[in-house]
């Protein structure tokens, strides 16, 4: 008899981990969001976040320093996923949904002009 298990790739297996905390974010609750950071970062992990919040430690100074503000300001916070990627392929793609949007934003405002067939 086969083997009924399925082998994930290791971008499948962290997209199933990083779910967990982006389900709890789309429908923000502190103890909700809360739980979902301290099962995905360790107490001790030092997390670098840019200025100006600087180097942080573990996922409770995570949450006070950079989502509780947010929180504050915009208490009916919600997460809406719109595009998910991950793999070995992912940069590229991303490079590439990069460009189309700054053309569509450039032509859309006049700044390029679309190709005319001669």
């Amino acid at each position: 008899m086969a083997d009924s298990t399925v082998s994930f790739d290791i971008h499948t297996q962290n997209k199933a981990t990083v779910a967990k905390l982006c389900a709890a974010q789309a429908d923000f609750t502190e103890a909700g969001v809360r739980k979902a950071l301290c099962k995905l970062i360790l107490p001790e992990a030092k997390i670098h976040m840019p200025h100006p919040f600087g180097d942080l430690i573990g996922p409770d100074e995570f949450f006070e320093t950079c989502f509780t503000p947010l929180f504050d300001a915009m208490p009916d916070l919600e997460r809406r996923d719109w595009i998910i990627m991950g793999g070995r392929q992912s940069m590229a793609m991303i490079g590439l949904v990069a460009v189309v949007i700054m053309l569509e934003l450039l032509w859309v405002h006049g700044l390029i002009f679309p190709l005319q067939a001669i």
